[in-house]
């Protein structure tokens, strides 16, 4: 997806989009605009690669706290 967003923009050169977006280049979309779609995509890849690196490093405190509960339950009615 990274690689699509990122070869999107040579597409504005072409002479289709010149036809229906007058004056468009790679760097300015003409007279069509590119709209919230193609923003929320890189955000969404922003996302994807960054949070994985948060969650390596997030503290882990209670990792085995959920694990914890389900054995004190079944010690308990066990």
């Amino acid at each position: 997806m990274a690689s699509g967003l990122l070869v999107y923009p040579f597409g504005l050169t072409s002479a289709t989009v010149k036809k229906f977006c007058e004056n468009s280049s790679i760097y300015n979309a003409g007279d069509c605009q590119i709209g919230w779609g193609y923003m929320l995509a890189i955000v969404g890849v922003m996302l994807s690669v960054f949070l994985p690196f948060f969650a390596k490093y997030a503290p882990k405190d209670n990792e085995n706290h959920f694990l914890k509960n389900i054995y004190s339950l079944d010690e308990i009615y066990g």
